[in-house]
C-alpha cells in the first residue's frame, strides 16, 4: 500500500505464477472488507495495523488488505448492486418516513448471511 508501510493490497493475478508466497515467522493475516462506507475501511485498517505490529520493518508476517469490490467478479457485482438498492431504500425511508421507514427498519434488521 502506498499509504500504510508493509501492508499488501490484494489484486487479481494475471496468472497463477504471479502469486507469490514467502516464509515468515508468523502466519499471514488477510483482512477482508467491503467498500460500503468509510466505517468498513476504518475498522479493517485498524485490524491490519494490528497485524503489521508495532514495527512493520521487522516484516514478521504478510498482512493483506482485501477489498471485495477491488477485484472484478460476480460477487463484487452483487455487492455493488446490493449497496445501490440499500442506498435507494435508505433515501426513500428518510424522505418519506412513517410506514416506509418502519418497513425499511424491519427489512434491514432481519437480515443474515442467507438474505442475499
Amino acid at each position: 500500500s502506498d499509504k500504510v508501510p508493509g501492508l499488501k493490497v490484494t489484486k487479481r493475478a494475471a496468472s497463477s505464477t504471479e502469486a507469490t508466497t514467502t516464509k515468515k515467522s508468523k502466519p499471514p493475516l488477510v483482512v477482508g472488507t467491503i467498500r460500503m462506507g468509510f466505517g468498513h475501511h476504518r475498522i479493517a485498517y485498524a485490524a491490519t495495523s494490528w497485524g503489521l505490529g508495532p514495527d512493520p520493518s521487522k516484516d514478521e508476517r504478510d498482512t493483506y488488505f482485501h477489498d471485495l469490490l477491488n477485484i472484478e467478479s460476480e460477487e463484487a457485482t452483487m455487492i455493488h448492486d446490493t449497496d445501490k438498492l440499500y442506498s435507494k431504500g435508505s433515501r426513500m425511508a428518510s424522505e418519506l418516513g412513517g410506514p416506509v421507514e418502519a418497513l425499511w427498519g424491519s427489512i434491514t434488521k432481519s437480515g443474515d448471511e442467507d438474505s442475499l
